[in-house]
């Protein structure tokens, strides 16, 4: 269709498209106008609210809500929505108490997240969680946790999502969040597969973080992390933990802190051993920033992975 030059000037159309649909399962709706931009304009309520009364909607993909919106449809709104993909402003309060059925939640906040997650927590059905925050938001030990336990049934989570740390997008102040908040997160999702956890200070986060993934999480495979990583330690503990602890790793990358001076004696073995008998599925393997060691070991490590 023709781009609108506000989403206003569909807003009749859209209302008549959704009310003769009434088995729409699915719905996926971005608007990136010719100029590139994207205009990112909330949903009109009365769109908004005829999309909540579909009773079959699945699955949703749009631009953005607010939580203003979202709290002034009815109770019962959108009914079998299980998988959410949205920009988003306001507390995320509302979420969990009008769709506490969500299994798949992407959100890009569009303003500092200072609340803390909160009532995601209480989203008990959740298996993939993924943000996006905006800058100067932050990110708690106390929400980590909280949402570890409160949705034990986690497969994925992007705190932020892995795009936003490959392009060096903001990423979350990390408040009272340390190894220890690790592994209290680790030992409550033993069905974790994939986990990137990205915090502005880099330095907050070591190798015990990892040692704890591998402990409690042995189906992870997908794996980003903003820590100061210690080569020699992290084969170390892992070592210890046992035979392939990271057996179904297929994927790695850590975020070390800028100007770091790692020195790493034996590089050829700690790399032989991470890949031969630690991580015997690894496929890609990197490391970002950190000293010349660690940049031998990425390339050496990377170089062994299987093809």
């Amino acid at each position: 269709m023709d781009e609108p030059a506000i989403f206003e000037t569909v807003e009749e159309e859209a209302v008549e498209f959704i009310k003769s649909t009434c088995a729409l399962w699915s719905l996926a709706i971005s608007y990136v106008y010719r100029d590139g931009k994207d205009r990112n304009s909330l949903w009109p309520p009365r769109v908004l609210s005829s999309l909540a009364a579909l009773p079959r909607l699945h699955k949703l993909e749009c631009q953005k809500l607010s939580a203003i919106c979202l709290q002034d449809l009815p109770v019962g709104s959108f009914p079998a929505l299980k998988e959410l993909s949205t920009g988003y402003t306001g507390s995320t309060a509302v979420l969990a108490s009008l769709l506490p059925g969500l299994s798949v939640l992407k959100l890009t906040l569009s303003e500092s997240f200072k609340e803390g997650l909160g009532r995601i927590a209480n989203l008990s059905a959740l298996t993939y969680l993924d943000i996006s925050f905006h800058e100067d938001s932050i990110l708690s030990g106390h929400d980590l946790i909280a949402l570890a336990n409160g949705c034990p049934h986690l497969k994925t989570v992007t705190l932020p999502s892995t795009h936003v740390l490959m392009m060096e997008d903001p990423c979350p102040r990390g408040k009272d969040i340390d190894d220890t908040t690790i592994e209290a997160f680790a030992s409550a999702l033993p069905n974790l597969t994939t986990l990137t956890i990205g915090l502005e200070n880099r330095s907050a986060l070591t190798h015990c973080a990892i040692l704890s993934l591998a402990r409690h999480c042995p189906n992870l495979g997908y794996f980003h992390i903003t820590a100061d990583v210690f080569v020699p330690d992290l084969i170390e503990g892992l070592k210890e933990i046992g035979d392939a602890p990271l057996n179904s790793m297929t994927f790695m990358r850590f975020y070390l802190p800028e100007d770091i001076e790692h020195t790493y004696e034996d590089i050829t073995v700690l790399a032989e051993q991470l890949v031969r008998k630690l991580a015997p599925g690894l496929l890609e393997f990197q490391i970002i920033n950190g000293s010349e060691s660690d940049e031998e070991f990425w390339q050496l490590a990377d170089g062994l992975c299987v093809p």
